[in-house]
């Protein structure tokens, strides 16, 4: 929603009030361009920190403790899933950046107390990073606190004199990421405990009286393959860090880590094996070239660029580090990117069951009428998903179900989500061949509802009741949008506001 007065785009407050103007309400708006070179300064600022912090600590004791503490943490998550992914992405891009610093001289020995610095720094570092993006997508406003001078800014006022405030054009993409269980603790708790009994099923190695298929494992798991795949494609910062493409390149299976877990002790313990005891358990997941699966899955001094799976400290040293809870963590994230096409068919099938099956029952569980699949016989292309009415109002309704795809965090992402609700509307499918953009006559939602008006006798028993046709899109996103040529676009769970 833009300001009525000046047309800016209004800002989410901290109290939970009413969006407000930034610019009417007087607050000190940084330019966008300004705003990126402030980020920038301040990314650059914390780096330079955060280095000079890292060098004070012996590295080699540092590294163990984020193993260890990468360990609890995944521990806590396996009898407890939920994605606190901010926490999951500082321990291994922390395990990378000790590595990376690992030749510098310290001392300091890492515990709870002094790593609470190293690890907020680094959050503050991941924040700016994410919020300079937000501001390039137009997603927020950097505001200045007191006036200033860019030219005469020191370091204090760098850091302390601008707030990141998201636009209303965040709420959206917020409820999603909380609808996905991303940062929404509470939900993913509730879901754990209704579904306990699955989750511990799809977690067992099955026995060879019980196989399990990919798609049989899919369909028990996928809610948490849903929300973990999605986590880690919200924004370019975390794409970079867990792109796991290259261990499917290398024919790296994910059952292999269920395997590996399963031979170790309890989920919790960091654990410490020899090369060659390595070696040996990597040969029980039935590969033959040891050697390359090696350099694929554990990263050290001399293997920097792969994601830290396991890892070595010192090629001196004789010793693979292993993370049992942290590794199943992994199967259960990258289960979905190995089995993609089979996730892109479960993810199909409950689409339609979605359209066929779960709005209907919203429907009727909020009081309406209502009639699935209307064909008109003349015209075998128009199709209505649904007819919903409850006292004089009817509504032709068109179902959607977008995921969080890769980068949901861009402006670019939700103004191709908008247009492609225009198009239902407006009748224009929009796809990409060859990586243009090809646009698709079809029967627009407008054209359904002026059928619907004409047959409405033959289409509803209640048609002497009804007097007022209304179109309806339904979502299982936010929608970026909520009108458009007098048509609701809502999300699934705003059908109980609907008047029936």
């Amino acid at each position: 929603m833009t300001c009525e007065i000046c047309g800016n785009k209004k800002m989410i407050t901290d109290t939970g009030e009413l969006p407000i103007c930034p610019k009417c309400s007087g607050l000190r708006i940084v330019d966008k361009k300004l705003a990126i070179l402030i980020a920038e300064a301040q990314i650059k600022w914390l780096e330079n920190k955060f280095d000079d912090y890292i060098r004070k600590f012996d590295k080699k004791r540092l590294l163990i403790w984020l193993l260890d503490a990468r360990e609890k943490f995944s521990r806590q998550f396996v009898d407890n899933p939920s994605i606190m992914l901010s926490k999951f992405f500082a321990y291994n891009v922390l395990i990378k950046e000790v590595m990376r610093l690992y030749d510098t001289d310290g001392s300091e020995i890492a515990d709870e107390k002094n790593t609470e610095h190293l690890i907020s720094t680094f959050s503050d570092f991941v924040n700016i990073r994410n919020r300079r993006n937000l501001i390039k997508e137009e997603l927020g406003y950097c505001i200045a606190k007191e006036d200033f001078d860019i030219y005469k800014m020191d370091h204090k006022t760098l850091m302390a004199n601008f707030e990141f405030v998201p636009s209303e054009d965040w709420l959206p993409i917020l409820e999603t990421l909380k609808q996905n269980d991303i940062t929404d603790e509470k939900s993913a708790t509730e879901y754990m405990q209704k579904h306990k009994m699955e989750y511990e099923k799809a977690r067992a190695t099955p026995q060879k009286t019980e196989y399990r298929t990919p798609e049989e494992t899919i369909r028990i798991f996928y809610r948490f393959f849903e929300s973990s795949r999605a986590a880690i494609h919200k924004n370019e910062i975390f794409v970079e860090t867990f792109n796991f493409e290259y261990l499917k390149n290398n024919g790296v299976k994910p059952e292999m880590f269920l395997k590996l877990t399963n031979v170790l002790p309890q989920r919790g313990l960091l654990v410490s094996k020899s090369r060659q005891q390595f070696r040996i358990h990597l040969k029980r997941t039935g590969r033959k070239d040891i050697l390359n699966l090696y350099d694929t899955l554990v990263f050290g001094p001399n293997n920097k660029d792969v994601f830290p799976l396991f890892v070595e400290l010192d090629k001196k040293e004789d010793i693979v580090f292993i993370s049992p809870a942290f590794i199943f963590l992994i199967y259960l994230i990258y289960y979905p990117i190995y089995y993609h096409d089979l996730f892109a068919a479960e993810t199909q099938r409950l689409a339609k069951k979605f359209e066929k099956e779960d709005i209907p029952k919203m429907f009727r569980k909020n009081r309406f009428n209502v009639i699935n699949n209307i064909v008109d016989k003349k015209k075998s292309k128009l199709e209505i998903d649904t007819l919903a009415w409850g006292g004089n109002v009817l509504y032709v309704i068109e179902t959607k179900v977008w995921g969080i795809k890769s980068y949901y965090e861009t402006k670019q992402r939700h103004l191709n989500i908008e247009r492609d609700i225009m198009g239902i509307i407006d009748g224009e499918k929009y796809r990409v061949k060859n990586k243009v953009l090809v646009v698709e006559k079809v029967p627009s939602l407008l054209s359904k509802i002026t059928y619907v008006k004409e047959n409405l006798a033959e289409l509803c028993s209640d048609y002497k009741h009804i007097k007022e046709i209304k179109g309806l899109v339904v979502t299982r996103i936010f929608p970026p949008i909520n009108t458009y040529k007098d048509v609701k676009i809502i999300n699934f769970s705003d059908i109980e506001k609907l008047n029936g």
